[in-house]
């Protein structure tokens, strides 16, 4: 059976592992879904890993990310971020 990635549903809070995936399938998979995506992908020994955060994570992380960006600049380390 061959799926298609559209086709995979991974609720929020959830993962999905999926096994045997070759280095060159998970490469194909990054470059289908993009670096515009809601999930989470890893890859370690032939093993799949796609997870979908919950939506108070992605808060943080942003927020999180803010206040990097704010320190970066108080500091003046390594020039303007946007």
């Amino acid at each position: 059976m061959l799926l298609e990635l559209n086709q995979l549903i991974v609720r929020a809070g959830h993962q999905l592992l999926i096994k045997d995936v070759s280095w060159s399938a998970y490469k194909r998979i990054l470059a289908e879904l993009g670096d515009n995506r809601s999930s989470r992908i890893g890859y370690s020994r032939g093993v799949l890993e796609i997870i979908a955060p919950l939506p108070e994570h992605e808060v943080a992380k942003v927020i999180i990310g803010d206040l990097v960006k704010v320190l970066l600049e108080t500091l003046r380390v390594g020039g303007s971020i946007n």
